[in-house]
């Protein structure tokens, strides 16, 4: 099957898809509403640099997504920017769609001359440590822990 990342910017029928993994994700246990997380996806039109939502499609279907963010833990305001919000799918998962996701990221910002880049997760550490991402650290975020990662690309 072919891959392909688009941004919701070129693609808008996405927004829904994209919104329902983040808020399944995240946005239900932070108490946000599917109309909000629609309204933040949506938000995101930027055509470089942070502010920014990409949907992977596996033979044409939304399969996961990412965010790029100026803030994403109020922990740490010092750090930025941020790949966030990275999810896919779980009848999707399995496939390397996760590695995808961030080396479009990363490609993104590196094309935008932004160096670091951080991101924060509660359980993918491995992940994004075999992709080159070194722990910072930790802080608290909505009553749990995260690990702070942090990318230098060149």
């Amino acid at each position: 099957m072919a891959v392909e990342i688009v941004s919701i910017v070129d693609r808008p029928d996405l927004i829904a898809a994209a919104a329902q993994w983040q808020w399944e994700q995240w946005g239900r246990r932070a108490g946000a509403t599917m109309a909000q997380m629609e309204a933040f996806v949506a938000g995101h039109t930027a055509t470089g640099g942070t502010n920014q939502c990409f949907v992977l499609l596996d033979g044409g279907t939304p399969a996961g997504t990412v965010t790029t963010e100026a803030e994403d833990l109020a922990a740490r305001p010092d750090l930025s920017p941020w790949l966030a919000n990275l999810v896919v799918d779980e009848a999707f998962r399995g496939r390397g769609h996760a590695n995808r996701l961030v080396r479009h990221v990363e490609a993104a910002f590196q094309a935008a001359g932004i160096t670091p880049i951080y991101l924060n997760t509660e359980h993918a550490a491995g992940l994004y440590t075999r992709l080159g991402w070194i722990d910072i650290g930790t802080a608290p975020h909505n009553g749990h822990s995260v690990t702070i990662m942090r990318r230098d690309l060149t």
